[in-house]
């Protein structure tokens, strides 16, 4: 089987570091040098990363069709350059160790919110974790109208809590600071700051993509002084507010469900930051969702998601992350200043969201919304989901 990976060889070195079931399989196989049970195919369509799933079991004509019978584990694996862009762009292989101690870090703060991390090999640069075999990406079930709030509340309950515990507040002052020189994470940083801060506001940029329909609110945008500088602003906060330990990719894409489970994945992008820009970001992709179904009539799931699925989102980070985190009118205006950029970049930048695919009409209500958040002046004392609720309902 053709890959870019030598799996084969990872199993066979690690042979006794894995999980239980799947190493006492192998184990007898590896010694004799007989690995004829070990199947594997790519799985995933990351933009940095290649993934594969490895199994025991007979060779199955779907080999995605894994039915629980089999012992299977995850291999992720970072190149040395951007796996979307090609070998021309060069990108270090060190983060995914910080994946993987962050995959740690989380585990062990909030057990079971992200895939149980098996083991690191930094000579191969491959993380061994737990297979979500059956789970699905929640933002495909949002978008099919499947709105399940305790996974919703589970998600923001378990990075709510992972803030409040990596505060300067709870770990003291000597640990925080090993924090944020573990958590540093600059590369990826870099490439956030970039991407979701500074190309989607210049007039001229290869990497920027919009549909026609958005010509006209994008230049609005670019021409928008006070929209530039509160990005800007947002920027400086992101880059310079070492308040907590981040996933720094949280939207629904990056989150996996099963049943009322939920789990975190793809934390490459993890560092030292502010809370409001995971929460924010994560409502955002909820309001993308919220877009996909106005535009294609389904009012039903569109006030669902309004009402319920924004709400039980707001709610429950809020109660976990506790007062230290949610404290004052600023904690609303940077969340809705991340919401705002979130909104814009995911519509005119590089990276767009599967939620407004051909829908050019929803990019534009993105367009718009995001600007509306960006340059937000909640009134003292404002509600968030009053907020939220009313930028929506002038816009839809």
């Amino acid at each position: 089987m053709a890959s870019e990976f030598p799996v084969a060889s990872f199993v066979q070195k690690h042979s006794l570091e894995l999980p239980d079931a799947l190493g006492k399989l192998l184990e007898a196989k590896i010694d004799k040098k007989d690995l004829s049970l070990l199947k594997w195919e790519e799985i995933g369509d990351g933009n940095l990363n290649f993934v594969y799933r490895i199994w025991l079991g007979p060779a199955k004509e779907d080999p995605a069709s894994i039915d629980g019978s089999e012992i299977t584990a995850v291999i992720k694996f970072a190149p040395e350059y951007i796996r979307c862009l090609g070998p021309a762009y060069l990108l270090t292989q060190s983060r995914l160790e910080l994946e993987y101690e962050t995959m740690c870090r989380f585990h062990k703060l909030q057990p079971f919110c992200v895939p149980a991390p098996f083991f690191y090999d930094k000579e191969m640069s491959a993380v061994l974790m737990q297979d979500l075999s059956g789970y699905q990406v929640m933002r495909s079930d949002l978008n099919k109208g499947v709105v399940n709030t305790q996974t919703i509340e589970k998600v923001m309950t378990a990075i709510g809590a992972a803030h409040c515990l990596t505060l300067k507040e709870s770990l003291g002052d000597n640990e925080h600071k090993t924090f944020c020189e573990t958590f540093k994470n600059t590369a990826m940083v870099s490439i956030t700051e970039l991407y979701v801060f500074v190309k989607p506001y210049r007039h001229e940029d290869d990497t920027n993509k919009h549909h026609p329909l958005l010509n006209e609110e994008a230049q609005r945008l670019r021409s928008n002084k006070e929209a530039c500088q509160r990005a800007e602003s947002m920027k400086k906060l992101f880059l310079e507010a070492r308040q907590c330990l981040c996933h720094g990719d949280l939207h629904t894409g990056s989150v996996m469900t099963l049943g009322n489970d939920a789990k975190m994945f793809d934390l490459e992008f993890a560092f030292m930051g502010p809370a409001t820009f995971d929460f924010g970001t994560f409502l955002a992709n909820i309001i993308f969702s919220i877009l996909h179904h106005h535009c294609l009539k389904n009012s039903k799931a569109a006030s669902l998601l309004q009402t319920e699925g924004l709400h039980s989102a707001i709610t429950s980070y809020t109660q976990s992350a506790g007062g230290t985190i949610v404290t004052d009118d600023s904690f609303i205006r940077d969340t809705c200043g991340f919401i705002g950029c979130e909104l814009i970049r995911r519509v005119v930048g590089a990276a767009h969201v599967s939620d407004l695919d051909d829908l050019p009409e929803g990019e534009l209500l993105s367009l718009q919304l995001g600007q509306d958040f960006l340059q937000l002046q909640p009134e003292p004392n404002q509600d968030l989901m009053t907020i939220v609720t009313e930028l929506l309902t002038k816009r839809l």
